[in-house]
């Protein structure tokens, strides 16, 4: 079939300008995770290592739950979050957010290390950028407000 998403399966995850990840001190507190994510325009971080991470929605949930800002991140952390390696398609990468409903896993390189952070909104972003892709499939552009660099 003409226009099948396997199309952008050829991107790599490890392709994608990923930023470093940016890691908090385990001992970092709910307040302090967000001013991070603020300043530096991420959607989640890593806490005490590559082990944890807290996303926006997890700080949003905490302050609708009335938890104490000044409270330990950790407390709110995800642990054990979904990984893949640089290596990994992009669209696999996709999958995976969709299937298990996270919105962020972490790129590791070869030996583990931690490479970055890939949002779902970067995934869908790197998937719609395909021109191969159906038409119809460009309107997700529009739900997402991706914007995809067309030149």
């Amino acid at each position: 079939m003409s226009g099948e998403l396997t199309a952008a399966s050829g991107a790599l995850v490890g392709q994608l300008p990923l930023a470093p990840p940016a890691l908090v001190a385990r001992d970092a507190t709910i307040q302090h995770v967000a001013r991070v994510m603020i300043a530096n325009g991420l959607s989640a971080v890593l806490v005490g290592g590559e082990d944890a991470i807290v996303s926006e929605h997890d700080v949003v949930d905490a302050m609708a739950r009335r938890l104490d800002p000044d409270g330990p991140a950790r407390t709110i952390a995800t642990y054990g979050p979904f990984v893949v390696l640089a290596s990994c398609p992009v669209l696999e990468a996709l999958r995976v957010m969709l299937e298990h409903a996270v919105r962020n896993l972490v790129v590791v390189r070869d030996d583990g290390s931690a490479l970055g952070l890939l949002s779902l909104t970067e995934a869908a972003a790197a998937v719609l950028s395909d021109t191969r892709l159906p038409s119809w499939l460009h309107g997700l552009r529009l739900a997402l407000r991706v914007e995809v660099d067309e030149g």
